[in-house]
């Protein structure tokens, strides 16, 4: 029986640079203040500091999902991803929704895909991911539910 370190964690408001290219107006309206003085030497440090501890979760193997909040989108995970990469070998991908979140705030999994694939419905074909956004007066939060499956580790002879 094989075992998986699986974690979740805040990373609190880990957002994009100040300038940053993809976000919309609308958000960097939004953020305002929260902006301010946010630059790439910012940004690499939370990276930095996120990836330390990431890296050495499971006997510094890194976990194999590890669920994130607080964080604004896709080109910020896959910064973090990619750093993590540089720490330790694995084979990461992600899994997160675009939200219309008042603030820009995303939920998401990164997962060892050599380890996990996101399982199928059987008869669509689609990825089972299911997303609900919990609107409240301020703003929006999204519960992310991703269906793993586990990729077989036996090698099979075929005759």
């Amino acid at each position: 029986m094989s075992e998986y370190f699986i974690a979740w964690w805040n990373v609190e408001n880990l957002f994009d640079v100040e300038n940053s290219p993809f976000r919309t107006e609308r958000i960097s309206k939004a953020l305002g203040n929260e902006l301010k003085g946010w630059n790439a030497l910012v940004l690499d440090k939370k990276i930095k500091q996120l990836t330390k501890v990431i890296s050495n979760m499971n006997n510094s193997n890194g976990p194999d999902i590890l669920g994130v909040c607080e964080v604004e989108g896709g080109p910020v995970i896959n910064k973090l991803v990619n750093k993590i990469k540089e720490k330790i070998n694995r084979d990461y991908k992600i899994v997160h929704e675009k939200v219309d979140d008042k603030r820009g705030i995303e939920v998401g999994f990164i997962y060892d895909n050599s380890k996990f694939k996101v399982n199928k419905d059987s008869k669509t074909g689609e990825d089972l991911v299911f997303s609900h956004h919990v609107l409240r007066q301020e703003a929006t939060r999204n519960i992310l539910q991703v269906n793993f499956k586990i990729k077989s580790t036996k090698k099979r002879n075929l005759y």
